[in-house]
Formats: C-alpha cells, structure tokens, sequence
C-alpha cells in the first residue's frame, strides 16, 4: 500500500480526520517507530569502505556512512571470521591496548579501533529509515 492510498485510507474510514499535513507527520512518526524497533532487513547495508592499519591507535577515527544509523556486526579481514567486540564510548580508554574492539562516536559520525593490523573492516549497520 503506498503513503497515498494509506492517506486515502484512514480518511475513509475516520469521520474527523485530521489535516493532511497532520496525517503525514503522524504517520512518519509511526513508520520512524516501527522501523527503530528491530533490525530490519531493507535497512542493512555492508560498507567495506573502512581500512584499519597498523599505525591506528585508539585515536585515530574512521568516517561512518553518511545514512548510518546504528550498527549491526562488524568483521576484519576478507573471511568474515574475525568479529570485532563493540565497547561503550566512555570505557575506550580501558581497552586501548585490545584488539579486535571498536567503539562508535555517535555525535560526531566516527569509528574507532583498538589495537592495529592491516585490513579492510566490513561492517553491517542499519541505515536511516528515510521519510514516507
């Protein structure tokens, strides 16, 4: 059912409906709701675009996407076994010396690593559900 029929919808069926510009922010609202509530497939993307290398310390930042929302699993290394660990951003400095861990900077869009190696990072997150 597309944003318009359901618009069509619910004013057939509700007596004294609200706006359009009302019914379109309310339903946004839901669809926003709905799509936080779990990791939904349509909402996954792989980027590999990350590289980690020896000379990363736990300050050096990555770029995270620009339609990231949250993450999924991070890997290192081309065979997908090498999971990476998540630590809370405000507990990085007691794992500055771990390897395989990363930690996401929220406010500023980065990732970090712990430990170093050459390899490329693929890490699964879900994207920004866009508007109705």
């Amino acid at each position: 059912m597309s944003p318009t029929e359901l618009l069509t919808f619910f004013q057939s069926i509700v007596d004294d409906a609200p706006e359009e510009d009302m019914l379109w922010v309310l339903f946004n609202t839901a669809y926003q709701k709905r799509n936080r509530q779990r990791f939904w497939s349509f909402l996954l993307a792989l980027d590999s675009s990350i590289s980690q290398t020896t000379s990363d310390t736990w300050l050096s930042t990555k770029t995270l996407p620009a339609d990231f929302d949250d993450v999924y699993r991070v890997f290192g290394g081309a065979g997908g076994q090498n999971e990476y660990l998540p630590v809370p951003f405000e507990e990085i400095l007691n794992h500055i010396s771990g390897q395989n861990r990363y930690t996401i900077d929220y406010a500023n869009s980065q990732m970090r690593f712990t430990g170093g190696a050459n390899q490329t990072v693929n890490m699964w997150y879900k994207k920004k559900a866009t508007s109705l």
